[in-house]
Formats: C-alpha cells, sequence, structure tokens
C-alpha cells in the first residue's frame, strides 16, 4: 500500500476497527511492551514515519481513526502506548469507542481511503483472519465503495476523540 500513500495528493483516511492486529513487524516492539521493557527500534516503522513526515510535507492530511471496545486489550494499550511516534510524523489519531453510538457497530472493516476530495480517490479494504494476521488488500475506484468509505468516515469523525483526549478519558476510568 506504500505506493498509494506516495502518490496520494490531497489525503489519506485509515479506519482500524480490529482489537488485535497481528502484525509481523510489530511483533518484537509489542513483546517488549507487554513485558514492561523499553521499546526497540523498528526499521519498518520508522521507513513509515518518514514517509508520513514526506506526505505531511507536501500537504497530504493523514488520519487514523481507531474504532475500539472495552475493555481495551493488550493490543489495544500498546497501539495506545506507541502512536506518539505516528503524531510526531503528522499524522492524526483519532479513537472511538464503538459502544458511543449505534453507527459506530458498522465499522467492522478496515480500509484506506485515498484522496476522497479529488476527483480520483480510491479506496483500499484491508481483510484479516480471526486472529488479526493480515491478509489480502481489495484495491478499488468503484465510486460506490469510494462513497461507501466516506460515509463510514465521516459516522466515525462524527464521535472520534483526538488521541490527547482519548487519553485522558482513559485515565479517569
Amino acid at each position: 500500500m506504500l505506493p498509494l500513500h506516495e502518490n496520494a495528493e490531497g489525503s489519506v483516511f485509515r479506519l482500524e476497527a480490529l482489537n488485535v492486529y497481528d502484525v509481523e513487524a510489530e511483533a518484537e516492539e509489542f513483546r517488549a511492551f507487554e513485558a514492561g521493557l523499553p521499546l526497540p527500534e523498528v526499521p519498518e516503522m520508522e521507513e513509515s514515519m518518514n514517509l508520513f513526515r514526506r506526505m505531511v510535507d507536501r500537504g497530504v492530511k493523514l488520519q487514523r481513526l481507531h474504532v475500539v471496545d472495552f475493555p481495551l486489550t493488550p493490543y489495544l494499550r500498546y497501539e495506545l502506548a506507541t502512536y506518539d511516534s505516528n503524531v510526531e510524523a503528522g499524522e492524526e489519531i483519532l479513537l472511538a469507542d464503538r459502544a458511543w453510538h449505534p453507527d459506530l457497530a458498522e465499522l467492522t472493516q478496515d480500509f484506506a481511503l485515498f484522496d476522497a476530495e479529488t476527483t480520483h480517490p480510491s479506496v483500499v479494504w484491508m481483510h484479516y483472519d480471526a486472529s488479526g494476521k493480515p491478509g489480502e488488500y481489495d484495491y478499488t475506484e468503484d465510486p460506490a465503495d469510494v462513497a461507501r468509505c466516506i460515509r463510514l468516515r465521516d459516522i466515525a469523525l462524527a464521535h472520534a476523540l483526538p488521541l490527547e483526549k482519548f487519553r485522558a478519558l482513559l485515565s479517569m476510568k
């Protein structure tokens, strides 16, 4: 998917809907987090952050919105702890508790929406197995898929909080 990121002109919106992802590039970092150890440097993650910085520098808006369920899984606690590098790279991180609004129950499929505000938007549907291991990605420019993702994005954004406000809410619980 990185070539799509590199070619984005206006925006990339990423919806994450799972409570656990089993991503090989994060495995060592996740194990260290669970053990309470310092997080190791992950070259693949730094490459992604450098890409995000370049995109933001050329005016691309990056948003990642994760719809979560409580209680938070260990993976989600890890993700919340490591999002700072995404924010530093210029990605806006938002979160929503699926229980906050009935419309959020519809957000179960991961996708990335590219350049929704341009004349050539596209979508990548991301498929995962039951354990959160990445499967196939389906690329489409189908106007119906684009319209569906714009609608889902708007539902999610209407009920989400920025990362710091979400973290503050967690500290109150």
